[in-house]
């Protein structure tokens, strides 16, 4: 993930702030509190945006041996690359690529540049995995820039 776990800890941070702010000055009224439409909309999307950003989005990917291990801000696991059952682009976000998953929750990845060659050494292992991309995915490993890639 760009810029790392820490920024999705800074960022949420700000925003559960500004919900608590939101929330005592409706609580309080007045002529400049916001209207508790307003307020209920922003603690859902917060919930909703949490919920991926911290415990879907994988923000770091790792082959060892024949395990692929993943890891989010608030949760990692594990699974064998005998259980991946494809790695295709999310439906309505093609820079988004999932690991579908025999019998598990998928792992959702954001398509940075080194994405391709990071599932390269997967698909050496296993060449019968179906493997598609994203045109947003595939625009990502042409931009200028460096590869999320480490070895």
């Amino acid at each position: 993930m760009p810029m790392g776990k820490w920024f999705v800890f800074v960022t949420f941070g700000v925003f559960a702030v500004a919900a608590i702010v939101l929330v005592g000055t409706t609580v309080q009224g007045g002529p400049d509190a916001p209207p508790a439409g307003f307020v209920v909309l922003w603690l859902g999307v917060l919930a909703w945006n949490a919920y991926w950003w911290l415990f879907r989005i994988v923000s770091e990917l790792r082959l060892d041996g024949d395990y692929l291990w993943w890891s989010t801000p608030l949760r990692s696991g594990h699974i064998p690359l005998r259980d991946l059952v494809e790695i295709r682009p999310q439906r309505f976000a093609t820079n988004v690529e999932v690991f579908k998953i025999r019998g598990a929750p998928s792992v959702v990845v954001l398509a940075t540049k080194g994405l391709q060659e990071f599932t390269a050494e997967i698909a050496a292992r296993r060449p019968d995995l179906p493997i598609r991309f994203g045109w947003q995915a595939r625009l990502a490993e042409r931009m200028p820039g460096w590869s999320r890639l480490k070895r």
